[in-house]
């Protein structure tokens, strides 16, 4: 099994949890954690840092990095959208499923059972 990291952590959530999870297949589950919702310039810091690892890893390997999304509006805002050609540029490639398709989002599995736990250790 692969590592589990925190990319982010804000202060003892209150109220409503969101989590931005990158999860690599047997290798790591990695993300971000915000009481409240994502916004776009909070979503965009989480990209650029996979991005930056996505730059390394084309410097590396000669391979881009692909990061597999659903059509979250927050995937799609105008302010993200303008970050897609940086970010391609940068060794990293954002595919994104087809709408209501959620069975193909294999992390959907990984973020609930993530954020259960989560839910759980912030009633402690």
């Amino acid at each position: 099994m692969g590592e589990q990291k925190r990319i982010e952590q804000t202060d003892r959530p209150k109220g409503r949890i969101s989590i931005l999870g990158l999860w690599q297949p047997d290798k790591s589950f990695k993300y971000a954690k915000a009481s409240g919702s994502f916004k776009s310039a909070s979503y965009i810091e989480v990209i650029d840092w996979v991005a930056e690892l996505a730059a390394q890893n084309l410097r590396d390997t000669g391979r881009m990095t692909v990061v597999v999304q659903d059509n979250g509006s927050l995937h799609k805002s105008h302010l993200t959208r303008q970050q897609w050609q940086r970010w391609f540029e940068q060794g990293l490639f954002l595919f994104f499923l087809p709408p209501y398709c959620s069975e193909m989002n294999r992390i959907e599995d990984q973020w609930h059972q993530l954020k259960t736990h989560e839910i759980a250790l912030a009633d402690v």
